[in-house]
């Protein structure tokens, strides 16, 4: 079974398309069909006559009201911290006030394994300086008996050459010298015991003890002459090469003693200036940490009324409370320190070359109706915020206006509407701003045809309001101008919509009637 859908007044849907259909196909025909008397049609009305009257360009933004000298409370503290008090909103308080505090158990459990940290750095500190110490001495020590023994061994060097050489020599010539006179004697004495014993005055055994006596003395001389030799030849050689080898020996381990003292005691020193650059961490570690918990407690440094610094963005919100959990340096509470205050608005890039410092404003308050506020532009952002994740390629520059009047009721955080006056003149030449095309890369309106088609008029324009546009030249006062200009002509002068912007770049010398 086929089911036909029906309006509320019981007709069919399907034949509400149809309807409009024929509706539509008969607009566009007759669009086609009275292309030909478009111009005439203009001609016979929605025009423009051009006079001179006065003109006023401002721009409307959108911001909040804050105080203009106020001290911002920030979170000192590294990473996250909770807040366990939070001083309600709107309270006064006066310096040294409490006005939050974060957890720092967690903070206090640390500071306590620290502090016996630095403890033990510092005990390690002391053993190395009472080691360095230690090792000092001893080096010293060992330097020194170095240096006896080198000086030891070149004296016994000296003293072989210079003295105990010349004494054994002495000592050998002394025997040689002696074993030949008892040779002599030796000889003398044989000579007369043979004389004796030819005689028979002595008996054989006397003559034979006699040549032995000789014969002991001869062999005497030949052994203190081959000392002499030896002494001369080998020993004195050898006693000098060991002499001056101890001397080298000498020389070398004192020259050992001194580099393993300074490899010892540059160790030790070393091991010392680790402990004490360790002792020094961890001084500076518990410094923090006793910082960071002593930052966890925020006074008031002047006297204000407390207001909650906004958090989160205009998408995602959020409300500073106790629990909540706050990063470093995240802004907490505002403290005016006067009556003064100003209007916070954001001004898109596009109107950013209609701001200077100094321009008129007027402020109104969403919470005050009916009371208008007067101020001047006291700074323009250098750098632009963007719209976030959600309108990245949003760009608006924040632009601080310093509000005259002073009163009890503003407060910081209201929401308010500045319309900054950008340019006023008393007296100008002005037209709709639709009524102005491009054609050709030429600024134009077109005025009526007599009889004919709508005539383009090149013109020099100035300052827009987004209603209406200055004309500089091209026209006269009390020209017609079409409201509605022909854009199929055009169009075919290549033609697109007047941009505000590049009018606005030509009116640098045209805002001094303002």
């Amino acid at each position: 079974m086929n089911t036909q859908f029906l309006s509320k007044k019981g007709v069919p849907i399907r034949w509400i398309g149809a309807i409009i259909s024929i509706l539509l196909l008969g607009l566009i025909g007759s669009f086609f069909l009275g292309e030909e008397d478009d111009n005439a049609d203009l001609a016979e009305g929605l025009v423009y006559q051009t006079t001179y009257e006065p003109f006023t360009v401002s721009l409307s933004e959108s911001g909040s009201i804050e105080s203009r000298n106020r001290v911002i409370i920030k979170s000192e503290v590294n990473g996250q911290q909770t807040i366990i008090y939070l001083i309600p909103e709107g309270t006064m308080v006066k310096e040294g006030d409490l006005l939050v505090e974060m957890d720092s158990s967690a903070l206090k459990d640390k500071l306590v394994e620290e502090e016996i940290e630095l403890e033990n750095a510092e005990a390690e500190l002391i053993s190395s300086r009472e080691n360095l110490a230690v090792v000092k001495n001893q080096a010293e020590a060992d330097i020194a008996q170095a240096k006896l023994d080198y000086r030891f061994a070149n004296q016994d060097l000296k003293k072989y050459q210079e003295g105990e050489y010349e004494m054994s020599l002495k000592q050998a010539n002394s025997k040689i010298t002696l074993a030949r006179a008892e040779l002599q004697q030796a000889e003398d004495t044989l000579i007369g015991s043979s004389k004796l014993f030819e005689n028979r005055y002595i008996s054989e055994t006397e003559l034979e003890s006699d040549e032995l006596a000789k014969q002991r003395a001869q062999m005497d001389l030949e052994l203190a002459e081959q000392e002499k030799v030896l002494l001369e030849t080998f020993t004195y050689d050898r006693e000098i090469a060991q002499l001056e080898s101890d001397v080298e020996q000498a020389r070398l381990a004192l020259e050992r003693a001194e580099r393993k003292a300074r490899a010892n005691i540059a160790q030790a020193e070393a091991r010392l200036s680790a402990r004490r650059a360790e002792v020094q961490r961890e001084q500076v570690s518990t410094r923090q940490l006793r910082t960071r918990i002593a930052n966890c407690r925020i006074t008031a440094p002047t006297t204000g009324m407390v207001v909650y610094a906004p958090q989160g963005n205009r998408w995602n919100s959020e409300v500073l409370e106790e629990g909540s959990s706050v990063r470093e340096r995240q802004e907490l509470i505002y403290l005016p320190t006067a009556d003064e205050m100003s209007a916070r608005v954001k001004v898109h890039e596009s109107m950013l070359n209609k701001l200077e410092v100094g321009q008129r404003a007027t402020i109104t308050v969403d919470a005050l109706p009916g009371k208008v506020f007067t101020g001047n532009i006291a700074s323009i952002a250098v750098m632009p915020e963007d719209g976030g994740w959600r309108n990245p390629d949003l760009k608006q520059y924040v632009t601080t206006i310093d509000i005259n009047e002073t009163s009890p009721l503003l407060r910081s955080g209201m929401t308010c509407k500045a319309e900054i006056l950008v340019a006023h003149f008393d007296r100008t030449l002005t037209v709709p701003l639709q009524s102005v095309l491009r054609v050709n890369d030429q600024p134009t309106v077109f005025t009526p045809g007599l009889d004919g088609p709508a005539v383009a008029l090149p013109v020099k324009v100035g300052i827009d309001n987004n209603r209406k546009i200055q004309i500089l030249a091209g026209i006269e006062e009390g020209t017609d101008v079409l409201l509605n200009p022909p854009l199929v002509e055009a169009e075919r002068g290549n033609a697109t919509s007047f941009p505000t912007l590049e009018a606005q770049n030509q009116t640098s010398g045209s805002s001094e009637g303002s």
